[in-house]
């Protein structure tokens, strides 16, 4: 199955952090999600391997919520199913979920790997030397 750039990333929801807390955390948020992801991914692949559906629903559980906050709504989907067919101890469905999980996960590392390498290149040129503070100040752009 495949998904438009514009399912894999819902863009309002990086407005939305940007506009709360700066480019600042959100290029954080996306740099610990993309950290935290393949350690999840694995936890749950492992946990579908070993037959360990409380494992699997543990590990999407966590993913859901983060892949939710940065926009990644096809990827929390897949958790959301995943997370389900746990819970229901479906255990025969549990390699195919996680699998789905990893293909949503490889298209929003993408998106979201282009939107920190965006955001940190707007970080670097909005820094401005004050020469009367001799401090550097954020100018506040922010690249959309």
């Amino acid at each position: 199955m495949t998904d438009s750039a514009a399912e894999t990333l819902d863009r309002s929801a990086l407005d939305r952090l940007v506009r709360f807390g700066g480019s600042k955390l959100l290029t954080d948020m996306i740099r610990i999600f993309l950290t935290d992801a393949p350690v999840r991914i694995a936890a749950a692949r492992v946990g579908a391997s070993a037959g360990d559906a409380a494992a699997v629903c543990r590990a999407l559980h966590a993913l859901k919520s983060s892949a939710g906050q940065l926009g990644a709504h096809v990827m929390m989907a897949r958790c959301e199913t995943g997370e389900r067919l746990a819970s229901l101890g479906d255990r025969a469905a549990l390699h195919d979920a996680v699998a789905d999980v990893e293909i949503a996960f490889a298209a929003a590392r993408s998106r979201l790997e282009g939107n920190v390498a965006a955001l940190s290149s707007a970080l670097t040129t909005s820094i401005a030397v004050d020469p009367t503070a001799g401090r550097a100040e954020r100018s506040g752009n922010v690249a959309r």
